[in-house]
């Protein structure tokens, strides 16, 4: 008799004549009783198994899609979720992958709980809650795109003493006198060497040698008009 027949429970779906009730699969779910089929797609819903949304996972069985929770994101039919990814942010505790690539970015979205690690900020991963200055700063002598996963440093011949710059144009040219490498923070004490000359933006303590006939016997040497004519007498090679 049909009165005999046993509703299907919910995290379950049953065809028509099954003699038990068979588990939505993974990436699935429903909340349903009488649950009828599967229908292994993107969109399916009620009264098929319904496809596990975006910002939550759904194990076999599930009866409630499940939230990813901070620091993690998930897309459509996922039996798991991800970590956030570097460069990213993952606040709201239900991150859609497409939420966490396309949001954020821009200081004026910075109500949005999910998303690109805004510029002069960066974020190394499993982020959990949104950047800003203060908790996720650009550190000095780098600077921080928008998304950045790990700050890039300021190229050789330049520096930057502040914090949150987002840009390679905020790194400092050093001056003439002086040298920098890649990574720095300030120039003092990077004086060119005795012997050479450091035009503006020079990235080594012998960046470019006095000439021959010519000498310097004092550090920072800005031009080739500061080495002195070698003296009467005297051996003046190049970098002397």
């Amino acid at each position: 008799d049909v009165n005999d027949c046993i509703e299907t429970p919910p995290g379950y779906f049953s065809v028509a004549g099954s003699a038990a009730p068979d588990a939505c699969p993974v990436g699935f779910y429903t909340s349903q009783n009488m649950t009828e089929s599967f229908t292994n797609s993107l969109t399916s819903a009620y009264p098929a198994c319904t496809t596990c949304p975006a910002g939550y996972y759904c194990p076999s069985a599930t009866v409630t899609p499940i939230p990813c929770g901070v620091g993690f994101y998930s897309d459509l039919s996922a039996g798991s979720c991800t970590t956030c990814e570097a460069g990213h942010y993952c606040a709201s505790g239900t991150t859609a992958r497409s939420d966490m690539l396309a949001n954020g970015g821009d200081w004026s979205n910075s109500h949005e709980l999910d998303g690109r690690c805004f510029n002069g900020t960066y974020c190394n991963g499993r982020q959990e809650t949104v950047p800003t200055l203060n908790t996720n700063p650009c550190p000095k002598a780098h600077y921080c795109p928008t998304a950045t996963a790990l700050p890039l440093a300021c190229p050789a011949g330049t520096y930057n003493p502040f914090q949150n710059m987002d840009e390679v144009g905020d790194c400092i040219t050093t001056p003439a006198g002086y040298w920098t490498p890649n990574n720095s923070s300030d120039y003092a004490g990077n004086d060119c060497a005795p012997g050479y000359f450091c035009e503006a933006g020079s990235t080594s303590a012998t960046q470019a040698p006095c000439p021959a006939r010519f000498y310097r016997s004092t550090p920072n040497a800005q031009s080739a008009d500061e080495c002195s004519l070698c003296t009467s007498g005297g051996y003046c090679p190049s970098g002397s």
